[in-house]
């Protein structure tokens, strides 16, 4: 009898730790459920300041390349900048790379407004060419160069990627004001987006 009780004994025992460790590793699963993973997410963006927020710079504008990119003297640095929600007609690369009608007007536009003056950025992030996608002010204006490149005719609020780019919601407002007064590159009869451009023509080669 006695060897038979400390068997029953033992069994409980067993059963006991086993019905135990099963408890730690659920409890364990249920635990790992409610912490967020670290290691699961978005593929982070190049950001040159925290999301929300926005980088002010001020510094003289040395040089424009096309209708929304150009570079600016901050001190001792010289920063590329890129105008933030817009995108202009492409310039001429090399012969792979063909420019868009309004190219030129774009960047003139442009370099007759800033070329050689102070301006105020405010930037969001850097792109993968490093360049700073910025909103660009002339000190005293309310409206930026950005707006007035769209509202003029000579730049695209930009929609591509579903307007992932788009900080600026005026900018399709502004673009479609443009469009029915035929102004800039609207005044051409099917004008074509820089981003299908970029595409169609340059990685393509269907540039018709």
């Amino acid at each position: 009898m006695g060897q038979m009780k400390q068997r029953r004994t033992k069994a409980k025992k067993t059963g006991l730790s086993a019905a135990l460790v099963v408890a730690l590793i659920v409890l364990s699963w249920l635990w790992e459920q409610w912490l967020p993973d670290s290691s699961v997410g978005p593929e982070p963006t190049p950001t040159a300041v925290p999301t929300g927020q926005t980088q002010s710079l001020e510094g003289r504008v040395v040089r424009v390349a096309d209708g929304d990119t150009l570079t600016v003297q901050v001190g001792k640095e010289q920063y590329r900048i890129r105008l933030a929600s817009i995108d202009a007609p492409e310039t001429h690369k090399n012969n792979e790379q063909p420019g868009q009608p309004y190219a030129q007007a774009s960047r003139d536009f442009l370099y007759q407004r800033v070329g050689g003056k102070n301006v105020q950025l405010s930037c969001y992030e850097e792109d993968n060419y490093g360049r700073k996608i910025c909103d660009v002010n002339l000190p005293g204006q309310a409206t930026s160069l950005n707006r007035q490149l769209v509202a003029a005719g000579f730049a695209w609020a930009n929609q591509e990627k579903r307007g992932r780019f788009l900080r600026d919601q005026q900018m399709p407002v502004l673009e479609e004001q443009a469009r029915q007064n035929k102004l800039g590159i609207w005044q051409a009869s099917a004008p074509v987006e820089p981003w299908v451009w970029r595409y169609q023509c340059w990685q393509q080669r269907k540039c018709d």
